[in-house]
């Protein structure tokens, strides 16, 4: 199945754009959310690297990598949240992006903005080529290196939606009036 819809992407995209994606997903390892680039191929290729790739780079054993697709609990937790309209129109901050998934999804689930930050130039850099190259929207998705107490220094828009898998946390949008920092 998988050297079929690899054949399939072969197919869809320009002469040895495939192999320059999946070369350019695996430099870019290793990843801990799954996001489809092109058809047949997503983020999981880094786990194709030779082994030793990331060995001393300062990153995790890709053995030991907690690698997740995003997909399985986003949509019902913004329905949850949101009801029948979801994400339509509003916006959509993602602490701790990491890859940046959870801004696509929440693009894809309407969302007309949304913004990512990671304290980590590896991660965005992640994020910041998934939004180049990958099928989807990427309009009014915008990533950035920020570590989340400089957040407030940024003047975020707080009618923003929150959202963060590395603490299990998504709100829904706050009023005004309650989003003033607390002293």
């Amino acid at each position: 199945m998988k050297a079929r819809r690899r054949q399939e992407a072969h197919e869809e995209l320009p002469p040895g754009r495939y192999e320059e994606l999946r070369d350019e997903i695996i430099r870019l390892g290793p990843w801990h959310l799954e996001v489809e680039v092109a058809p047949g191929l997503t983020t999981r290729a880094f786990l194709d690297a030779p082994p030793g790739t990331y060995v001393g780079s300062g990153e995790l054993d890709p053995d030991r990598i907690t690698f997740i697709d995003p997909r399985i609990d986003f949509d019902p937790l913004i329905a949850a949240i949101y009801g029948e309209r979801g994400l339509e129109g509003r916006s959509f901050l993602d602490c701790a992006c990491n890859a940046g998934a959870y801004c696509f999804l929440a693009r894809e689930s309407g969302a007309s903005r949304c913004f990512g930050f990671d304290v980590r130039e590896h991660w965005i850099a992640q994020a910041r080529f998934l939004a180049d190259n990958r099928i989807g929207p990427s309009d009014g998705v915008d990533f950035e290196v920020l570590d989340l107490y400089d957040l407030p220094n940024r003047s975020a828009d707080p009618s923003m939606s929150p959202c963060s898998r590395g603490s299990s946390t998504t709100c829904p949008t706050r009023s005004r009036a309650s989003s003033s920092p607390r002293t």
